[in-house]
């Protein structure tokens, strides 16, 4: 009997944890493919020498983020450095009620080709 109630009372405390876990691992997979996407997309736009549309495209259709450029965005000349967001809105099971936004901030130079 006491080993029924002490699962039962156990349980308020798993059940949210296994949650808290579960958004853990799930906002670390996000934040990674955000990381790869954004590293692929700063090669793009090296090459291209800002954000495109095809760019933006790029991005929405691999993680269904948005890609934003955070400084100067007007004409960068050859050299400079571009910085951009790529972010994704993620509804987390416990540790937040409101969407929480995933960020990856990155910053390519323009016609520098690795």
């Amino acid at each position: 009997m006491s080993s029924s109630l002490g699962l039962m009372l156990s349980m308020f405390i798993l059940v949210p944890m296994l949650l808290f876990s579960g958004d853990l691992a799930c906002l670390s997979s996000l934040h990674n493919q955000l990381d790869a996407v954004a590293l692929s997309a700063g090669y793009q736009i090296s090459m291209a020498g800002n954000i495109t549309t095809d760019i933006e495209e790029f991005v929405f259709k691999q993680c269904g983020a948005s890609i934003t450029c955070v400084e100067q965005c007007t004409s960068p000349k050859f050299g400079e450095a571009l910085t951009f967001e790529v972010k994704r809105d993620y509804r987390p099971f416990i540790i937040s009620d409101d969407y929480m936004v995933v960020t990856v901030r990155r910053t390519a130079v323009i016609g520098y080709i690795v």
